[in-house]
């Protein structure tokens, strides 16, 4: 009798150190909706007390937090690498506010083949498309990807021809920059200016 079947065990790497701790519960609150809508119920008003009853495809679940630092690799991994051997989750959701983040989960998801890594938050190309692992799932655009279509749209829609560009000086301003550029001036465009502004 009863639900013998082992819980789907979903650790999720939360920012609850740092400078960005002040957003951890609302990253973990994020990861519980789904379940929330799928039915389960938040224990308490803080997410950091879990919930009860989540349930998808029929299998219990149940999140486990992890407490990180974005941005902070060594932390990141140390933790994730906890939630695996310790904590013995299958899955490791993280995803905090500092996008290269999801080059160290690539990095583990090779050396723990049978762990489903999510990387939820946008990135560089490079976590998915340089040296891919089978078990690493994104579920945000990269940068480039995340400004597709914007030069069609200024192009055909709006009728511009020229435009000035004031691309954030770090990876993420680069990869959407050169992502409008080669759409807008694919399809005609001149690239008038491009604004360096001071960091």
């Amino acid at each position: 009798c009863g639900d013998t079947q082992r819980p789907l065990r979903i650790g999720v790497i939360a920012d609850c150190v740092g400078g960005l701790r002040a957003f951890g519960d609302g990253e973990l609150a994020a990861a519980q909706l789904p379940l929330i809508i799928r039915g389960a119920r938040t224990v308490s008003a803080d997410p950091s007390d879990g919930v009860r009853g989540g349930r998808v495809a029929g299998r219990r679940v149940e999140v486990v937090r992890g407490c990180g630092e974005s941005g902070e690799f060594s932390t990141l991994t140390q933790v994730a690498r906890q939630l695996i051997e310790r904590e013995h989750v299958d899955v490791i959701v993280a995803g905090g506010f500092v996008p290269t983040d999801g080059i160290p989960l690539r990095e583990l998801a090779g050396r723990y083949p049978d762990v489903v890594f999510v990387a939820a938050s946008s990135g560089p190309r490079e976590v998915t498309l340089d040296r891919p692992a089978r078990n690493l799932y994104r579920v945000a655009p990269d940068y480039g990807q995340g400004v597709a279509g914007l030069a069609t749209y200024a192009y055909r829609r709006l009728g511009w021809r020229r435009v000035a560009v004031l691309p954030e000086e770090w990876a993420a301003g680069w990869e959407a920059e050169t992502a409008f550029v080669r759409e807008f001036c694919s399809l005609g465009g001149h690239i008038a200016k491009r604004i360096q502004l001071p960091i």
